[in-house]
């Protein structure tokens, strides 16, 4: 969150690059580590699929596909 703006004003700042967020003069640093396979399948299920039982193998091997491809990074998620 940043020092400056409005009273009562938030500006929440995303970024991989910690430089980033130190530069923009932020009272917080919250540092995300990557996401496992599991807790990212099980975030996509709940988020993107609203799995049904005849979908699910179907939908499970391409999204596991995926998501391995992205390293299960925790904004390849959402």
């Amino acid at each position: 969150m940043l020092r400056y703006g409005a009273k009562g004003s938030i500006v929440l700042v995303t970024t991989r690059i910690e430089m980033v967020a130190l530069r923009m003069a932020t009272t917080f640093v919250h540092q995300m580590g990557r996401l496992s396979e599991e807790d990212s399948w099980d975030m996509f299920q709940r988020l993107a699929l609203g799995m049904r039982r005849k979908e699910e193998q179907y939908k499970n091997a391409i999204t596991t596909k995926a998501m391995r491809s992205q390293k299960f990074l925790e904004l390849s998620v959402m």
